[in-house]
């Protein structure tokens, strides 16, 4: 049997090894807050989304991965119908907002006018959408959301 003393020590390394491990996990921070940009530059971001007619892409990719959906798991015509109706891009919209929260007014309206110039010589259905893998990977989260009716 321990002694005391000896048990009073071991009492209090524990304690001590528990308060630093403690200490170094709540010393672990949070991960960042979502971006947001200027309020001149949501407009811009906003420009940017009707040139390249984000929007339309948007509802046309979610319903074409929607329908595909459908088709491999077999799902009654109801409840297809209902995912796609529960499309609604504003859900998305937060995630354009930051990606492009780091770029500054010029960049911007660089980017505008250059998206601008090159989808004016596609038909309204094809556009040059800015997309990067964040964007592309938010986009399939937001679709599996819907297909678990989480939206």
């Amino acid at each position: 049997m321990l002694q005391p003393s000896k048990f009073t020590k071991m009492k209090n390394i524990l304690i001590t090894i528990f308060i630093f491990s403690a200490s170094i996990i709540s010393a672990q921070i949070a991960p960042p807050p979502l971006a947001k940009p200027l309020e001149e530059n949501k407009q811009l971001i906003d420009e940017l989304i009707t040139t390249t007619n984000f929007e339309k892409y948007f509802s046309i990719y979610c319903k074409s991965k929607i329908e595909q959906s459908a088709k491999d798991n077999n799902w009654e015509e109801n409840k297809k119908l209902l995912i796609i109706s529960n499309i609604n891009f504003k859900y998305f919209k937060d995630t354009i907002y930051n990606t492009f929260s780091k770029n500054n007014k010029k960049e911007l309206k660089d980017l505008i006018n250059l998206l601008r110039g090159l989808n004016s010589k596609y038909p309204d259905m094809v556009k040059i959408i800015p997309m990067n893998l964040m964007m592309q990977n938010n986009l399939d989260l937001y679709i599996d959301g819907l297909t678990k009716d989480k939206y």
